[in-house]
């Protein structure tokens, strides 16, 4: 194949993966999303840049380098999804074409014939298959995505230094394997087995030193070499681990999920995972998975024997083609013992350390690669008779029908609503897909759809899915957008009655207090969410609010200062200043104030009535948008 023919197929593949993935650029901001994107200060204003980037930031369970990027969107577009979006999908095209290039490398050295059609299908296939939408199409996982390029690239460099020329050649290469490293371990943990993946890339496909050494030889000078960076990753695992009991809903070391029934567990999802690679039927962002809590279980005992199986098959694949070199199937031998090893190195990380969410598919965004490339490999070999036309037509099919499923697939991500509608559709007898569906549908303006995925909820709730404060927030809000506020505050005094410190259902049934005319009491309560948390801008205006209705309006206006400075999004916010600006008299800051509601709130009406209010202040020509 020349270059030519080689840069177009990649453009082809690139562009129809870009395609597949059209329809999510102006999805919603969804689940995780709101708390780490939407909500998230630490993204927002001049020091989120520098606070990305500081040395401590890198340490612990921190993902400083998804920060930055986070960072970098709210500088360019604030809140507008399309620019996180369209980052996501820009970071999956890069690592496509790292995929291709490791794919390059692995079946040359592998000592196959052909190496340019199977790497480009393996780049095509992994590119576009409809498992990888979640680590794409929802924005957070960005996470996943760039810790896998980051990963991609560590690899590739280590790769280059084996057969660099020149010893500064591969210093050099070398280097850029341990900032691979490095940088990936400011998106996600995963990145830790990337010295172990070098370790296994020499073992299945070696170079000509490594063959002439042996395979014992090779892999203990290989080892030696791998100290720094084994040294790297290991100190991150010890700060991880040190800083687990201070993250919150990291899902570590929970009470109902020991580290063995973990284990158990993963090994049933990971053939849950080869079969989502092989029939992309059933996915979801939540899926209803058992937890396995004993060997002797049959669907948990017959997993458990088939890795044991699996990896016994590839150590014996392995073995075999390190002894006939010149066998025709010893290349597809290294290649499936690679396959085999590598998906199952890739899921270790969330594998050993029992996790709440035992089955997510984006977990399987870089492991894939493992089974898809041994996949190409074994159907290259089986069609090796057949004409090459015929053979294009072949990958050209798999791939186009591997498109075509993952525009369909994407549909889900174009808003909460159609997501965890198809959630509850797959796990109805789940409490968080309901949950997380009623939200969505108040969001919509629907509250009254809302209620019976409340319901189905709180019928569900010991399952243990979601937290209870969330349902009663949401109950609260849905009940008091249908203009039920005694319901709702009925729902809010049964949630304080088991969480008196919490500071959104304080904060909530503040409103429900002003609301009711009662702006003494809502004040009482929005000091005590701002006392439990005073960072929550949302309670400060509830508190300016209060203050405001009782014409404390100096007061008001240091609440909802406190509120615009901590949530500089929040328009409703910066509506309420201008208001208790204008009622002690402060004209000219209220302008300002009032400018600002124009240039940052998406609501016509309140756009109108700022322009109106600066006319009547005599603050000068409308403000443009």
């Amino acid at each position: 194949m020349t270059g030519r023919n080689r840069a177009g197929a990649l453009l082809v593949i690139l562009s129809a993966t870009a395609l597949a993935y059209l329809r999510t650029l102006h999805g919603q901001f969804i689940f995780d999303d709101l708390p780490r994107i939407a909500d998230n200060l630490a993204i927002k204003g001049p020091a989120a840049l520098w606070g990305a980037v500081r040395p401590g930031a890198w340490t612990g369970l921190g993902r400083p380098l998804v920060d930055l990027t986070l960072a970098l969107n709210y500088q360019a577009g604030e809140l507008d999804p399309f620019g996180y979006h369209l980052v996501n999908v820009a970071i999956h095209l890069a690592a496509a074409l790292a995929v291709w290039a490791l794919a390059r490398v692995a079946l040359r050295r592998a000592g196959l014939v052909r190496v340019e059609g199977p790497a480009l299908l393996t780049a095509a296939c992994w590119a576009l298959h409809p498992l990888q939408s979640q680590a794409v199409s929802y924005v957070i996982q960005r996470a996943e995505s760039l810790a896998s390029l980051c990963y991609l690239g560590g690899l590739l460099a280590l790769l280059a230094a084996d057969e660099a020329r020149s010893r500064r050649v591969a210093a050099v290469a070398w280097l850029g394997g341990l900032l691979g490293l490095g940088l990936g371990l400011g998106a996600k943990a995963i990145v830790v087995t990337l010295p172990v993946a070098w370790l296994l890339f020499g073992l299945a496909f070696p170079t000509a030193g490594d063959a002439a050494l042996g395979a014992g030889r090779a892999l203990l000078r290989r080892a030696v070499a791998a100290l720094p960076l084994i040294g790297l990753a290991g100190a991150f695992a010890l700060s991880s681990r040190i800083g687990e009991s201070a993250a919150q809903g990291a899902g570590f070391n929970l009470a109902d999920l020991p580290p063995l029934d973990g284990l158990m567990t993963q090994a049933r999802a990971a053939w849950r995972y080869l079969g989502l690679l092989a029939l992309p039927i059933g996915q979801s962002l939540d899926h209803q998975f058992r937890v396995s809590r004993r060997l002797a279980e049959p669907d948990t005992l017959a997993a458990v024997l088939a890795l044991a199986a699996l990896l016994g098959l590839a150590g014996w694949a392995l073995g075999w083609a390190w002894r006939r070199t010149d066998h025709r199937l010893a290349p597809a031998a290294r290649v499936g013992a690679f396959g085999a090893g590598w998906f199952l190195l890739l899921l270790a990380p969330t594998s050993l350390v029992p996790i709440i969410d035992v089955l997510v598919e984006h977990r399987v965004y870089l492991a894939s690669l493992g089974p898809i490339l041994a996949a190409v490999v074994l159907a290259d070999l089986l069609t090796s008779a057949w004409r090459p036309p015929i053979r294009v037509a072949l990958a050209v099919a798999v791939a186009a029908s591997l498109g075509l499923t993952l525009h369909l697939r994407n549909a889900v991500w174009e808003s909460g609503v159609a997501v965890w509608s198809d959630a509850v559709a797959k796990a109805p007898g789940k409490g968080r897909p309901h949950l997380s569906l009623a939200g969505a549908l108040s969001e919509a303006g629907d509250p009254a759809a809302a209620l019976p995925e409340l319901q189905q909820a709180r019928a569900l709730a010991a399952d243990g899915s979601f937290e209870r404060r969330d349902l009663w927030r949401l109950e609260a809000v849905t009940l008091f957008r249908l203009g039920r506020v005694a319901e709702a505050r009925a729902v809010l005094e049964e949630g304080l009655a088991a969480l008196p410190t919490d500071e959104d259902l304080l904060n909530n049934l503040a409103i429900v207090e002003l609301e009711t005319g009662r702006p003494a009491e809502a004040e009482q309560l929005a000091r005590r969410a701002v006392a439990a948390r005073p960072g929550l801008a949302a309670a400060w205006n509830t508190l300016g609010e209060a203050q405001h209705a009782r014409a404390d309006h100096a007061a008001a206006v240091e609440a909802f200062g406190r509120a615009v400075a901590l949530d500089p999004d929040a328009a409703s916010q910066r509506y309420n200043l201008a208001v208790a600006l204008e009622a002690l008299g402060r004209n000219d800051e209220a302008c300002r104030a009032w400018a600002l509601v124009v240039r940052r709130t998406k609501e016509p009406g309140d756009v109108a009535v700022a322009q109106r209010r600066r006319v009547e202040l005599g603050c000068g020509p409308p403000v443009g948008r």
